[in-house]
């Protein structure tokens, strides 16, 4: 016998053997049709109300069974989604609604740090500043810059987007009569910055020139925040050596190439081609954020790179240029506009250090 009570499923066996049956099986409540078994019979499961559920206001309810996802009401500066599965009256929620930004509890209904009422919405009016590193709050009217030339943390009250300008340190020149150090990578952009966070800022410091005979310098060092990092400059090359890549490369010596530099960071370092054999002993300029370092033939030295200019501190100010090249008798040509890179040394000079980095953040 077949179970066709609404509400109920299933089959039922039977035999009977002179007016006496005998049955086996059961019928039972017909779950996939929704029916849940109530009082000894079998009835339509319960609806799920979805007014507990602090942010929605639509639907009020979900039938049994049902699933999906509930949307926040941004009316109310509610916003987010809230997943369901609902059974017999259980909603079983998962997830929450969270303020809309510049909104705060309770209910979402007042400000958040730095944000006024204006005609019923919540506006930016000022960012509480940030900590960390020299702040300067005059040079730029309205905003406000934080520099590090250490290691430091920026921690900030509210999330807000901020002016990121990051310099790595510079590489060092090579050993005698070598290629310059070419200028630390230079990164500016912007970052996202969550509220109440640390961020660790790392300034990456300047290689080490070259000490030991017709030996590279060192690689300067990255500078990092926020997930964002610049390319330490490359090492300036010794006498007849390749110089090493970095953000900018350095610069060659003796017929040799100039390290590469970081797309987006830096240029190449110069290439040095002595173009009559040995003895010309030059090196050529390391790279800079600006320019590559000038390419020689024969017995010709040549400048690093220029820097590049970034007005974040409200002054239009020059960074990671690249180190001179050395002559025979000493490096006698200057660094490139900025800063960042090694000039490096003559015949028995050592190479210069690169020059330090820097972190800048402005909002």
């Amino acid at each position: 016998m077949t179970c066709d009570v609404t509400g109920y499923t299933g089959t039922v066996s039977y035999s009977c053997s002179n007016g006496t049956p005998s049955y086996g099986g059961a019928c039972s409540c017909n779950a996939a049709g929704g029916y849940v078994a109530s009082g000894g019979s079998c009835v339509l499961g319960a609806a799920c109300s979805t007014t507990a559920v602090t942010g929605v206001t639509t639907p009020t309810s979900v039938a049994h069974m049902a699933t999906g996802s509930l949307t926040c009401n941004s009316a109310n500066h509610y916003t987010g989604t809230v997943t369901y599965n609902c059974s017999n009256g259980s909603l079983n929620p998962t997830g929450s609604c969270t303020c809309a930004t510049g909104y705060a509890n309770p209910n979402c209904a007042s400000c958040a740090a730095g944000y006024a009422m204006t005609s019923g919405v919540c506006t930016l009016t000022s960012l509480s500043p940030c900590t960390g590193g020299t702040i300067d709050t005059t040079t730029v009217p309205g905003s406000t810059i934080h520099k590090f030339t250490a290691n430091g943390t920026l921690n900030c009250p509210t999330t807000r987007t901020v002016q990121t300008l990051l310099i790595a340190g510079g590489g060092g020149g090579g050993n005698r009569h070598a290629g310059g150090g070419g200028g630390g990578g230079f990164l500016e952009t912007t970052a996202s910055i969550t509220a109440s966070t640390n961020y660790g800022v790392v300034v990456g410091g300047g290689g080490a020139g070259s000490t030991v005979g017709s030996t590279n310098g060192a690689n300067g060092v990255n500078s990092t925040f926020a997930g964002l990092t610049a390319i330490g400059g490359g090492a300036g090359g010794g006498n007849n050596k390749v110089g090493g890549n970095g953000g900018s490369g350095g610069g060659g010596s003796n017929g040799s190439f100039g390290g590469l530099g970081t797309s987006g960071q830096g240029n190449r370092g110069g290439n040095q081609n002595n173009g009559g054999g040995c003895c010309f002993a030059n090196g050529v300029g390391g790279g800079g954020a600006g320019a590559a370092g000038a390419d020689t033939t024969g017995g010709g030295s040549s400048a690093g790179g220029a820097g590049k200019a970034s007005t974040i501190t409200g002054v239009s100010t020059y960074y990671a240029g690249g180190g001179g090249g050395g002559t025979g008798n000493a490096g006698i040509y200057a660094g490139g506009i900025g800063g960042g890179g090694a000039a490096s040394g003559g015949t028995t000079e050592n190479g210069g250090n690169g020059g330090s980095g820097i972190v800048i953040i402005r909002y």
